[in-house]
């Protein structure tokens, strides 16, 4: 896309593909005085991939089961990091009763999807948290 101002054109490149758009490029222009050309080189940076999050662990802290422990663990990311958060989401679903203290009642699975500067992962697989602590 040309975009042109008073006195300079600039061009816009959408959707640029780091592999194949970087690379040498001629600039030439010309008008009724003459022409000048340039070589210039481009690289097309973008913005890392998210990492990718698989929630490990999802159990209940309490006895009333209305506390839950989550741990999930990050792969393929360098040590600093890259992510800027983890949304967590969680699915519930009753079987019709409105007192939601007891197992019978009540179905809660746990999701995490991280995400970084602009780009968002792939949520984890769902996880129901269990109750491996005697109370």
């Amino acid at each position: 896309m040309l975009l042109r101002t008073s006195a300079w054109t600039n061009l816009t490149m959408r959707d640029a593909d780091e592999m194949q758009d970087s690379g040498e490029y001629r600039c030439s222009t010309a008008n009724a005085v003459g022409g000048a050309e340039i070589n210039v080189t481009l690289v097309v940076k973008k913005y890392p991939m998210p990492p990718n999050a698989t929630l490990i662990k999802a159990m209940y802290n309490s006895r009333h089961r209305n506390e839950v422990e989550l741990e999930w663990q990050v792969d393929g990311v360098k040590q600093n990091g890259g992510w800027t958060g983890f949304p967590l989401g969680a699915r519930i679903q009753t079987s019709g009763v409105t007192q939601l203290e007891t197992d019978s009642n009540c179905y809660v699975q746990f999701r995490i999807k991280p995400i970084n500067h602009r780009t968002i992962g792939h949520p984890s697989l769902a996880k129901t948290p269990v109750t491996e602590r005697k109370f």
